[in-house]
């Protein structure tokens, strides 16, 4: 019998026999190893895609049928199979969209309508690594496509973190991690010149501030600091955005999602640091007004009580 289960026993914890233990899967290295496999053949399978199909027109087609193929093998038990499954169909996914290019004639139409399609294969299987692919690319996609209102994007990532991990549990996390990646994706591409524009995004920055004060009053019961905290923080969605998720990662004893938030704000913060389209007098007093603030947080929090 289980050590542990003894104890337990012992204790008054818990009755009858144990569970059953669970059968141990294939080693650590013997999976890397059949994953790079599958993705070495996902390569090729993606150079036969573009050379069979021939023309644009066609590579949506059959990208569409790597793609469906993709979710046939994530069925799988197999270590292999599920990994080709996986790389398959994201090279089908890929050939869609430049599929998709050709019949729009828009690069921005083509995204918006690839975003919008991600989200189908993403039901259809339960593969959680697929649904945070899904979940990041559709985010991504968007983000793309709406270009100058790149920064809403930020915002709604978090409110998809709020909605799956607070309020409606039923989803599966996946889709939650997915939006969170996609949250650091877009603050780390910044630093690269893709949305390299921090300007305040006041619409964007009340809807991060929205979901902050949300996921206080979820985990908390408390708003009054999360508000001041959000209405400091309108100018700057992507800080808010990234509280969010070290907010709900600390409260759902999720540390990837913490770790997600605190690079997705030091990717933010460092693209604000270095642009060049704000004045170092501007970033001084945003500076200034950000630590006065901190050292009022803290002189509330930490009176001591004269009684």
């Amino acid at each position: 019998m289980n050590p542990l289960w003894q104890q337990l026993a012992a204790a008054a914890l818990v009755t009858g026999d144990p569970p059953p233990a669970a059968s141990p899967g294939p080693a650590w290295y013997v999976t890397a190893l059949l994953g790079f496999a599958a993705w070495i053949a996902a390569i090729f399978l993606s150079i036969v895609i573009v050379v069979l199909s021939g023309a644009q027109q066609s590579i949506g087609i059959v990208g569409a049928l790597a793609c469906a193929g993709g979710l046939l093998l994530l069925r799988s038990q197999s270590p292999f199979l599920t990994q080709l499954g996986l790389a398959a169909s994201i090279a089908g996914q890929v050939g869609m969209f430049f599929g998709l290019g050709s019949w729009l004639h828009n690069f921005h139409s083509a995204a918006i309508a690839m975003a919008l399609i991600l989200i189908v294969p993403s039901l259809l299987t339960t593969n959680a690594i697929y649904r945070v692919w899904c979940t990041a690319a559709s985010i991504l996609l968007l983000a793309t496509a709406l270009d100058q209102w790149a920064p809403l994007t930020v915002s709604l990532a978090a409110t998809i973190v709020c909605a799956v991990f607070l309020a409606l549990p039923q989803i599966p996390r996946a889709y939650g991690y997915g939006a969170a990646f996609a949250l650091l994706l877009i603050d780390a591409f910044s630093i690269f010149g893709r949305y390299q524009d921090p300007r305040p995004g006041y619409l964007s920055g009340i809807l991060a501030g929205l979901a902050l004060v949300y996921a206080a009053h979820r985990l908390f019961g408390n708003i009054l600091y999360a508000a001041i905290i959000a209405v400091v923080l309108i100018p700057a969605p992507g800080v808010a955005a990234a509280l969010v998720l070290i907010l709900i990662g600390f409260g759902r004893a999720a540390p990837v999602l913490t770790g997600l938030g605190i690079a997705a704000g030091l990717a933010y913060l460092s693209n604000y640091y270095y642009a060049l389209s704000l004045t170092l007098l501007h970033k001084s007093l945003v500076l200034i007004g950000s630590g006065l603030l901190l050292l009022a947080l803290r002189w509330t929090l930490f009176r001591k009580d004269p009684a």
